[in-house]
């Protein structure tokens, strides 16, 4: 029966908690209920939580989780998040729990952990016992059936009759008012309980917060004062469960005063931005009553979803698995994250995401590392390597075991690694060697060659998205050449010795009407760039890739870098993909000055980040039309030849500046006998660029 909101007068309303249970505090308790208490049923005490955050309309929750038995007695709640003691009454047998009489349980209960602590003042220096639950429990840990009940103890000692009439704080306060007061809320003294606070307004935008065993203090001073309390509900002009203990506290402790003025602080979050205008306040009479140190008549026992007093059943045996506990435990930081400051974040979309990470060294470790932090599943590496001693140090998927015996193909190694830190990961390691411009495979290795090229053709198909992790300029040129003509969404980073670029291939949807006229279609005075628009790693380039491993001493073979900056580059590559998921034109979000945003803010096209200075940049950047791997003509090529188009390139990369225009654009400037001597000189590492 849903909650209307009670007129002058009348009897005010509550809208009563919801029991909500993680999956994980079931397999803790197992746990517990096996090697720790057995046959011993006294009761246990738990911790936990509600917020004062939900969305609009939605019933108050009280929420614990797998740490609810391991969380401390005295821990304290903060803005936005509000700690609750409650006990745990577990039984042996089924018939125990339903022979239980649940009159006397809850009277029990309540007034040895709730009513005798409101009476002595205990509950003014730690009022989130106004807040305490009981779960009555019995579980069958052999069929991991569960029967449970769930009782919010609330006393009916008087009668709550509204003065004023409900309003919410935007009808009462002007904006800079709620501004100052969230602000002054925030940063509360730490002896201050955010859930349970007395608010004192001496001028119009002046608010000082006080602890609640102060109201009385100053009532007898007569200052303007108000009881405050974290309100769970966010249904219109009906407050939540905790605000009725709290009244009845103020009757015990202050019966002179029968009229109190109370705010229901709600609190909404959007984009980073909190917001507490739809908070109640209103004025309540408290009716006197007899003999107030007699326990008082409880209820609390929570119904069901049909609305009926009656226990919950669960059946979790196709669910126990650790497994799927371990699954749920992962998404729990996710479903936070929707709950309070990111409501509209897509997690199945980030989950069923299919990553392609061609590379599976420092960065390929440490973006895969990052994306199972959001969620993702699917992983496939790509690499021929194996891995060596002095990898583990800082690829963090590999250990010294791995280097034993000649070395664990990094590829196989890597899947490996991540069904051992999630095991539903579904994860795949191909040893592939990626064909490289200016690397002839030889007449003998051709069809080696081809046959490679068809793997990596048929990988980039199956994915959704590619990341370009390789340690060599030309080892990524395929594969974005590959990307751009399938439209698959293309990131790239690259680590010079203190400094990376992580940037996102843009789209092409429409090969030729795109790429052909993107510079013509760009306003550059608005500084934004379609996403369609956006040029890729090598768009940058006047010179095409060629053999960078060529006559290089072993500093220049290797990748030399500072420690932290593959970990910067990698973060940045996982989250640059994460806010192009969760933008609304994901693959064609453009980039610049005024771009749109998506749920997690603006999506650059590109991140530079030169650690020596400690400066990042985010430039965009337009497509290039002659670029060797996502401009018109060699796209066009692509498709008309196929593979014979790769073996040129791979025989010589000259062929591919003459494919793509490189050439013929330099000749116009340098001479052509000068053009091919700058294609040598600007064929340099990532090392010697950055």
């Amino acid at each position: 029966m849903a909650l209307v909101p009670a007129c002058v007068g009348t009897q005010l309303k509550y809208a009563p908690f919801a029991s909500s249970v993680d999956v994980g505090f079931w397999y803790t308790f197992n746990k517990k209920k096996l090697e720790e208490y057995k046959l011993n049923t006294d009761p246990v005490c738990l911790r936990g939580g509600y917020v004062n955050t939900e969305d609009q309309g939605q019933a108050p929750r009280l929420s614990i989780l797998y740490s609810a038995f391991a969380r401390p007695a005295n821990e304290t709640s903060s803005p936005g998040m509000f700690s609750c003691p409650g006990v745990l009454l577990h039984t042996n047998t089924v018939e125990e729990f339903k022979s239980c009489n649940r009159k006397e349980l809850l009277n029990s209960i309540a007034d040895e952990r709730l009513y005798q602590h409101m009476l002595s003042g205990k509950a003014l220096d730690e009022p989130q016992i106004l807040a305490t639950f009981i779960v009555h429990l019995f579980a069958d840990l052999k069929k991991y059936h569960y029967i449970y009940w769930f009782a919010f103890p609330a006393f009916i000692s008087h009668k709550e009759t509204i003065e004023e009439p409900i309003k919410t704080l935007e009808e009462c306060w002007t904006k800079e008012q709620m501004e100052i007061f969230t602000q002054g809320y925030l940063t509360i003294e730490s002896d201050v309980n955010p859930g349970f606070f007395v608010l004192e307004q001496p001028s119009e935008e002046c608010f000082c917060f006080h602890p609640l065993r102060d109201y009385g203090k100053l009532l007898e001073e007569q200052r303007q004062v108000c009881l405050g309390v974290a309100d769970p509900s966010s249904i219109g002009g009906v407050p939540g469960w905790p605000l009725r203990n709290l009244l009845t506290l103020a009757h015990l402790q202050w019966p002179s005063h029968s009229s109190h003025k109370v705010l229901c602080l709600r609190m909404s979050v959007r984009r980073g931005e909190r917001s507490v205008s739809h908070s109640l306040i209103f004025r309540v009479r408290l009716e006197p009553r007899e003999n107030a140190t007699d326990l008082t008549p409880c209820v609390g026992w929570e119904k069901d979803g049909a609305g009926n007093l009656a226990p919950i059943k669960l059946d979790l045996s196709a669910s126990m698995d650790p497994e799927k506990v371990c699954d749920s435990a992962c998404e729990l930081t996710l479903q936070l994250m929707r709950w309070r400051v990111a409501p509209a974040l897509d997690t199945h979309a980030l989950q069923k995401t299919r990553c392609l990470l061609l590379g599976a060294g420092t960065l390929g470790c440490n973006v895969a590392r990052a994306l199972m932090g959001w969620g993702m599943m699917h992983f496939t590496f790509v690499d021929s390597g194996h891995v060596s001693y002095s990898n583990p140090v800082r690829q963090s998927l590999y250990s010294f075991s791995d280097c034993l015996g000649g070395g664990q193909l990094k590829a196989v190694a890597a899947a490996r690694a991540l069904k051992l830190i999630r095991p539903s990961v579904i994860s795949e390691g191909v040893v592939l060697t990626i064909p490289m411009p200016g690397h002839p495979p030889g007449r003998h290795q051709e069809q080696v060659a081809v046959s490679a090229v068809e793997r990596l053709q048929q990988l980039i198909a199956d994915h959704d998205v590619v990341f370009l992790l390789t340690d060599s300029r030309e080892s990524r040129w395929l594969p974005a050449l590959i990307g751009a003509s399938m439209n698959k969404i293309v990131i790239t980073a690259a680590l010079g010795f203190d400094s990376f670029v992580v940037i996102r291939h843009g789209s092409k949807p429409n090969h030729g009407a795109a790429v052909e006229s993107c510079t013509d279609l760009i306003d550059y005075s608005c500084k934004l760039v379609p996403g369609r628009h956006l040029g890729c790693y090598f768009c940058n380039d006047v010179a095409v890739p060629g053999n960078s491993q060529e006559d290089r001493t072993l500093d220049q073979q290797c990748t030399v870098t500072r420690p932290g900056v593959s970990l910067m580059a990698a973060a940045q590559a996982a989250e640059l993909l994460a806010s192009l998921l969760q933008h609304p034109l994901r693959h064609d979000a453009p980039s610049g000055l005024g771009s749109t945003e998506g749920v997690l803010g603006a999506v650059p096209h590109s991140v530079r980040m030169f650690l020596s200075s400690q400066q990042l940049l985010t430039p965009t950047s337009p497509a290039f039309k002659q670029c060797s791997a996502c401009g018109q003509q060699i796209l066009a090529a692509y498709e008309r030849e196929g593979t014979n188009l790769i073996l040129k390139v791979l025989n010589s990369s000259k062929h591919l500046g003459e494919v793509s225009g490189i050439a013929q654009l330099k000749v116009p400037l340098f001479g052509e006998d000068l053009s091919d001597s700058l294609s040598e000189t600007f064929s340099i590492s990532d090392e010697e660029a950055s």
